[in-house]
């Protein structure tokens, strides 16, 4: 009767020591946090959502003035590019190509369109980024990626960054709270292959 649950005991431990071997054993690979990719916003937080809405709001009214109330939500305003902090609409009128910021609403609708990584659930970066792009790899992305890597950059801009690996366009970001940390652009750091959510 010993030897039979002797033996599951060897084989439980030579599986655990088989799983050991195949994970990442570098520093650098577990210090990385873990992202989930998800679309919609029925899985967000409620008050990730509300954000959201209020930016939707503005997007649907074609009024770029009206991010105000969602800019205004936060205790701190949002980083917006290199503007200032009572600068932010000007700042996104000015990177548009009309005179009213049409084209930056656009883009804005693009990127909350196209799905968002969750970072780090549960851990001290938690937080949400959109487009997702934005926290993967993109010398590894699917062909639904690449499609939606080109929506929203279109054309040499989108070829530029499938051949660097890295999105580089403009992404937000809010925190599990709420709180909309970033609209920003440029090179990204940390990207990886992602969960799907």
């Amino acid at each position: 009767m010993a030897q039979p649950r002797l033996r599951t005991l060897v084989i439980r431990a030579a599986a655990l020591v088989a799983l050991a071997l195949i994970s990442p054993a570098s520093g650098e690979e577990s210090a990385k946090p873990k992202v989930e990719i998800g679309h919609g916003i029925a899985q967000l937080p409620e008050p990730v959502q509300e954000m959201l809405l209020a930016i939707g709001e503005s997007i649907r009214s074609g009024d770029l003035d009206q991010l105000k109330v969602a800019i205004e939500m936060n205790e701190i305003p949002p980083v917006i590019g290199d503007s200032e902090s009572n600068g932010q609409i000007a700042y996104l009128k000015s990177h548009s190509a009309d005179a009213h910021g049409a084209e930056a609403l656009a883009k804005l609708s693009l990127i909350l369109d196209a799905g968002y990584a969750h970072v780090d659930p549960g851990g001290k970066d938690d937080s949400y980024v959109w487009p997702y792009l934005a926290k993967i790899d993109l010398a590894t992305m699917a062909p639904a990626d690449r499609v939606r890597l080109y929506r929203v950059a279109p054309g040499a801009a989108g070829a530029e960054m499938e051949k660097a690996g890295i999105y580089s366009g403009w992404r937000l970001g809010i925190s599990p709270t709420g709180v909309w940390h970033f609209l920003e652009t440029g090179p990204v750091q940390s990207a990886q292959p992602a969960t799907p959510e």
